[in-house]
């Protein structure tokens, strides 16, 4: 993404080696899922996220569950305090809300 940040800010993030997020500075899935949690009176320690990239990251930090696909970013693999499950091939979202919600 080299030469992209200088016109589109430090903002930028990449979901896969193929796309590209280009976001308004105000915008992203971490603000999105907060709007979402208060619109409907949640906290964050009641919101649980889940992602695979690093486009996520904000979502994550703010979920006060944050769930890491088997298929994620090896970096967010290894983040502390992230819960992991299977891959998204591998039921890993129906994993994960039976293990964390039901």
């Amino acid at each position: 993404m080299g030469g992209q940040r200088e016109h589109f800010s430090n903002d930028l993030s990449e979901s896969r080696f193929y796309t590209l997020d280009i976001l308004p500075p105000d915008a992203s899935k971490g603000h999105g899922l907060a709007n979402l949690a208060q619109i409907n009176g949640f906290s964050a320690e009641n919101v649980m996220a889940m992602g695979d990239n690093f486009n996520d990251l904000e979502m994550l930090e703010y979920a006060g569950t944050s769930v890491v696909m088997g298929n994620a970013a090896p970096e967010l693999l290894e983040t502390e305090g992230y819960e992991t499950t299977l891959s998204n091939d591998e039921n890993g979202v129906a994993l994960a809300i039976e293990r964390f919600i039901l």
